[in-house]
């Protein structure tokens, strides 16, 4: 595993955490996601052995995630502000939108939208020449 490159591109789910709580409207955010999964996908096929793309994405967006829980719930009260269509949404769920469920939940979105990435990754190495040699 690359764990550099994972924290490093994890860094960019730090920076959408905090980009997200009061300028990126949840209208466009999905938007940014799918650029970056693209864009890590490049960075991963061209650094990873190939076989490896899928779970380097994937712990990416694991890191990502406690990037954004943490985050988002450290700017709790900024983000229900900007965010009214979420704070809607999980009155229904029993756990709702307090600071220290947003920290939990992060690590899980990540790690189900890390499927996502790592199949786009997937894709990307199947059209990619891999600049890195298989370990034997």
């Amino acid at each position: 595993m690359n764990w550099s490159l994972i924290f490093l591109l994890s860094i960019i789910g730090a920076l959408m955490a905090f980009l997200t709580v009061s300028i990126i409207p949840s209208t466009i955010e999905p938007l940014f996601w799918l650029a970056i999964f693209v864009f890590n996908a490049f960075v991963i096929t061209g650094r990873v052995p190939k076989g490896k793309y899928f779970l380097h994405a994937w712990m990416v967006s694991v890191i990502s995630g406690l990037w954004i829980g943490l985050i988002h719930a450290g700017f709790h009260d900024t983000y229900l502000a900007n965010h009214p269509d979420e704070v809607k949404m999980s009155a229904d769920m029993p756990w709702g939108m307090s600071a220290s469920s947003m920290a939990m939940m992060g690590p899980i979105f990540g790690a189900i939208f890390g499927l996502v990435s790592g199949c786009v990754s997937m894709l990307v190495g199947k059209f990619r020449k891999p600049n890195v040699q298989q370990a034997i």
